[in-house]
């Protein structure tokens, strides 16, 4: 762990990290598509005209207008059929999407919109209408800001643990070399960059309050509370995220007891290792010392240490519950009562059935489709030696999500580009990528390391426009030889043609 390096511009000290991940995200958005069109963009954007500009959840013009843009494809891919054609228990238009990733474009899209009152004066393409195209792309401009966002809060946290340039390594390989790439910016109105930022902030926030919480500062709690409200709020099943601090309140009551033992050992006269006892006690609630430990009743000690972590965790569920209000809203206005649509509950199963298959099917599977991603699982067991609590957290939290996904019915994730709902845990893969890469860094040197990222990041670019273009399934299984061959004998001489399209007439992309 060195010092944040920073460049100076005048009296402004930007870090360099920062600074990198500041000039990426400028230069990248030319390359950000600027599109609402799939079922789940259409739900998402859809929340801002209609409780901004109608005042109301029913969501029929906003849907009929992405319809008519596109009349075959409306029916072909059954929007229509599920969207214009059913109603809601309460009469209104389906939405199964949740409420924040509208939330946290909201800014965007208002700054669209007093873009759209001054520009439609002379263009009608830009009418205030809340659906022509500023908003579109100022939804698709957050989701790109959002996602490079998440992404520095988690090289924030691998930097704290590692040297700079293997924390920034990480986190951009990550980035590139994951579906995060595309779903910031091939199709960045769906949900998931959103849901990158919102996890890998309350990840953070977590990370960052472990000492104030521990002292039993509730402003953190309801902090760590309310970042967690907004993560669910974007997708349900970043709840999940939620374990975090579960394996947090148990690693300390089991260090408690360590402690307990190994003072009450001291206190009668027997052996131990003072350094271990210290160590231990690093972890415990600063207000609880070694001395109270012996001079008071060990088991009072442990039933305060106990209490203080009960009434912070009731705290941080009053935080997450408050935050996600809209939400309950939402569903009470849209499905008569405080729940998601069954649409989306009856497909969650509990049996855990396609783990493997979401791991390692060649339809979406993880490592299958992005082979980083186990190199970054690999490195959280060597994240053990710098921060075992973290580690633990990390591993537990990927466990469960893993259990969770491979409880759905739709576990393939429909035309997704790899496995997406596991977006979420990109913080989780940039700090244990951080861990590997160090820990290999003794053996191999630092150039070789950087050329296998970059490898990485080619191999899942090429495997992207492999997608785009046709050349590999969207919603079937790929065979995964023959996606190789192309990768080294069918990509490259496209190379020239396909950044033609993507200039001049990117849609083409979408009608494959």
């Amino acid at each position: 762990m060195g010092m944040l390096n920073y460049f100076s511009f005048g009296k402004i000290r930007i870090e360099r990290g920062l600074l990198v991940m500041l000039v990426l995200f400028l230069a990248s958005l030319p390359f950000v598509t600027p599109r609402v069109a799939a079922s789940d963009e259409i739900e998402y954007f859809s929340y801002l005209p209609s409780i901004l500009l109608d005042g109301d959840l029913n969501f029929r013009n906003q849907y009929e207008y992405f319809c008519n843009r596109d009349p075959d494809d409306c029916v072909k891919s059954r929007f229509k059929e599920t969207f214009l054609d059913l109603k809601t228990p309460t009469g209104l238009q389906i939405n199964f999407g949740p409420l924040g990733t509208a939330v946290l474009w909201l800014p965007f899209y208002l700054v669209a919109h007093l873009v759209a009152l001054v520009l439609q004066n002379f263009n009608p393409a830009f009418a205030a209408n809340g659906i022509s195209t500023p908003y579109i792309y100022a939804v698709c401009v957050g989701s790109v800001f959002y996602g490079w966002l998440g992404i520095y809060l988690a090289y924030r946290i691998a930097r704290h643990y590692f040297a700079e340039v293997t924390a920034l390594g990480a986190a951009l390989v990550i980035l590139f070399a994951t579906n995060a790439v595309y779903y910031m910016y091939v199709a960045p109105a769906f949900s998931h960059a959103a849901s990158l930022f919102a996890s890998a902030l309350f990840v953070y926030v977590w990370w960052r309050t472990r000492d104030s919480r521990a002292q039993g500062n509730w402003q953190s709690w309801i902090l760590l509370g309310a970042s967690g409200g907004l993560m669910t709020m974007v997708r349900e099943q970043e709840g999940v995220f939620f374990v975090i601090p579960l394996v947090e309140f148990l690693g300390v009551v089991y260090a408690a007891w360590r402690t307990r033992d190994n003072l009450a050992a001291t206190h009668q006269g027997r052996h131990f290792e003072r350094s271990k006892a210290e160590r231990e006690i690093s972890v415990l609630p600063r207000e609880i010392s070694a001395t109270q430990f012996v001079a008071t009743p060990p088991r009072n000690d442990i039933r305060k240490l106990l209490k203080n972590w009960i009434l912070g965790g009731v705290v941080m569920v009053g935080g997450a519950f408050v935050v996600f209000v809209p939400q309950f809203l939402v569903y009470r206005v849209l499905n008569g009562n405080f729940l998601p649509a069954r649409n989306v509950t009856d497909k969650f199963t509990w049996n855990g059935d396609h783990i493997l298959d979401i791991l390692f099917s060649n339809f979406h599977g993880l490592f299958t489709w992005t082979p980083v991603v186990l190199l970054a699982v690999a490195g959280l067991f060597f994240l053990w030696r710098r921060d075992k609590m973290l580690a633990a957290a990390f591993l537990v939290a990927l466990a469960v999500e893993t259990y969770l996904l491979g409880s759905f019915s739709t576990w393939f994730g429909g035309a997704a580009f790899g496995m997406r709902r596991f977006i979420n845990c990109t913080v989780i893969f940039v700090v244990g990528l951080a861990a590997f890469a160090e820990a290999l860094q003794t053996r191999v040197p630092r150039p070789v390391l950087a050329g296998v990222g970059a490898l990485l990041i080619l191999w899942n670019l090429f495997f992207i426009l492999q997608f785009v273009t046709g050349m590999v399934p969207r919603q079937e299984p790929v065979d995964m030889l023959a996606m190789a061959r192309n990768q080294i004998f069918a990509v490259p001489p496209r190379l020239f043609e396909i950044a033609q399209r993507f200039l001049t007439n990117r849609g083409s992309f979408y009608k494959q």
